[in-house]
């Protein structure tokens, strides 16, 4: 509830016709608030921030905080560890369902269920690959097909690439580095993948 509050109440002070002023030793003078004067001070970040974060993110405020956990819980972060999870090892249901769905390959719910529902028992790679193979509908069978090859050649690649040089061919490959970049809050995402590659350094 209080982090709700905090993100409404921001968002009122940005707006146009808002009468908040902050004074700018830049420029001399009081100008009108924006995004970038706001800091939250809490006591503590730990167990908290995330609420925070969600709350200023469901009202499309761009957000940062600096610990780890909330990094690697971020949308385009989260997406890019699933992925290296299933060129590790494709026979994992929930990353694979959740890079399926992502805006990478644009799987739809309803593709996803036609795919579950040709092979109910086994796991869902199995089905995928039995899809595209053998699946009813065409254009369905071609877009499974296609991320069979894609995840085959990824996994080539795994073999011989650092993890730094495969995350950047996967950043480039999926066009996705571009497309978080064009998302509400796109710098701050793009921020979180090039920190991710750093990271991938470490």
């Amino acid at each position: 509830v209080e982090a709700a509050f905090v993100a409404e109440k921001i968002q009122a002070m940005v707006q146009p016709e808002s009468r908040y002023r902050v004074w700018d030793d830049t420029i001399g003078h009081y100008r009108r608030v924006q995004r970038r004067d706001i800091v939250i001070l809490l006591r503590s970040v730990k167990g908290v921030s995330d609420i925070f974060l969600q709350a200023l993110s469901q009202r499309e405020i761009g957000c940062y905080t600096e610990t780890e956990a909330s990094f690697f819980q971020t949308q385009e972060v989260q997406l890019m560890l699933n992925l290296l999870q299933i060129l590790d090892n494709p026979l994992q249901d929930i990353p694979l369902v959740g890079v399926l769905y992502s805006p990478i390959f644009g799987f739809t719910a309803s593709e996803l269920a036609a795919i579950r529902v040709e092979k109910r028992e086994a796991l869902f790679y199995d089905a995928l690959w039995e899809y595209s193979q053998r699946g009813q509908e065409a254009a369905l069978r071609q877009k499974a097909e296609a991320f069979c090859q894609w995840l085959g050649k990824w996994r080539s690649l795994a073999k011989s690439l650092s993890i730094h040089d495969l995350l950047w061919s996967l950043y480039q490959d999926t066009d996705y580095y571009g497309y978080a970049a064009a998302m509400p809050q796109g710098e701050l995402r793009r921020a979180n993948l090039d920190l991710l590659l750093e990271k991938s350094i470490e």
